[in-house]
């Protein structure tokens, strides 16, 4: 405790971890973060005898004026700590070991909180422990379930528009969008020769789920289950703008994650409607072509483009210099494709999309479809 030398004697290290059990008692928390600092970084900040010294925050406890013995049962404050005790606390805690109560000063003091003899020091520390502890235990599921639902909301963003989850969440009925103007993005991947698959393939999920995140976009999925990064969906109009974000700074940081990548953008109409709704797990489902569309573009396509067709350059900023790259056939359909130059592919944060991953064939010869694995 605090880089206390052996002359200082086991009783002052006794004594500090008492006040750190008092705190703990006192504030129904942790005396410390460990979301917010590594407990390495706490025991080098205690131990390096900061100063001031580095001790829990008061500013968790409801410090009243009653006595220990006032607040006892005390029904309009269940939370107050008595300053009396925050000051014994304080004093075991000290900076100093010599400083510190020893136990028996320690324990007087807690006698002395203890005016009414009927009750022993013991039970008297008892009831109040049993106030706290119950108290913590409706703490602790009020925070567990504050935390589940966040955990919720930020999985189901990956996957539903914030509108669907305010509703799914307020317990409404989720409409079916019709005939709505959307913009999607595929992405096939390809690892590098000779790096881990694996985590290359872990790279680029966590990157797609952080930037899909970000965004106002999401990953849904066809009637043929192909997934594709779509918008405008359940808002007033597509954010292709934002599609284009996405597309521009994946492609970036794809050498980071030691792999390739190519991208095809392509917007069309489209309805869709939640599927797996009474699932933790709900998910849209989208009817259109969309998504064998951009399967098609990017069997068409090199790694490291970023292929647009022509109903989707008409939403990106002129200022974006796009090179012609041929017709391509789309279920009967010619098309017309664009090639964004590299200029354009910035840092931008993006997201994710197709989730094929397309191993480079000298990695692994035996994988069928000519070298590409579905994740």
């Amino acid at each position: 405790s605090s880089g206390i030398n052996a002359e200082y004697g086991v009783q002052k290290c006794d004594t500090y971890s008492f006040s750190i059990v008092m705190f703990e008692v006192f504030a129904r928390e942790a005396p410390y973060d460990t979301s917010e600092i590594l407990p390495e970084k706490i025991i080098q900040k205690v131990r390096n005898r900061e100063s001031p010294p580095y001790r829990p925050s008061l500013d968790l406890l409801q410090i009243t004026d009653k006595t220990s013995y006032e607040q006892v049962g005390a029904e309009d404050s269940p939370n107050a700590v008595p300053a009396e005790a925050v000051e014994l606390m304080k004093k075991c805690w000290r900076e100093m070991p010599f400083e510190r109560n020893n136990m028996a000063d320690t324990v007087q003091a807690l006698e002395d909180m203890n005016p009414d003899r009927s009750l022993s020091i013991t039970d008297r520390v008892v009831k109040l422990m049993e106030k706290y502890s119950e108290d913590l235990e409706n703490k602790v599921a009020m925070k567990t379930h504050q935390l589940r639902s966040q955990q919720a909301g930020q999985a189901l963003s990956k996957y539903l528009p914030r509108k669907v989850i305010d509703q799914i969440e307020k317990g409404l009925e989720v409409e079916r969008a019709e005939n709505k103007y959307i913009t999607g993005a595929g992405v096939r991947v390809r690892v590098f020769e000779n790096r881990d698959q694996i985590a290359a393939i872990n790279a680029y999920q966590q990157l797609n789920h952080a930037e899909v995140v970000a965004r106002d976009i999401y990953q849904v999925v066809d009637c043929n289950g192909h997934p594709v990064i779509i918008s405008g969906l359940y808002s007033e109009e597509a954010a292709s703008h934002q599609i284009l974000e996405y597309a521009q700074a994946l492609l970036a940081q794809a050498s980071e994650k030691n792999i390739d990548i190519k991208i095809a953008l392509h917007s069309g109409v489209a309805s869709g409607g939640l599927i797996l709704a009474t699932t933790s797990n709900p998910r849209i489902c989208i009817t259109s072509d969309l998504a064998t569309q951009l399967e098609t573009i990017l069997d068409n396509a090199d790694f490291g483009d970023v292929i647009v067709t022509g109903a989707a350059r008409r939403d990106i900023p002129e200022s974006l210099k796009t090179i012609s790259r041929g017709e391509v056939n789309l279920q009967g359909e010619t098309v017309e494709t664009f090639l964004l130059e590299p200029s354009a592919i910035t840092t931008t944060a993006v997201e994710e999309i197709n989730h094929r991953i397309e191993p480079d064939p000298s990695i692994n010869p035996h994988l069928s479809n000519g070298g590409e694995q579905a994740v």
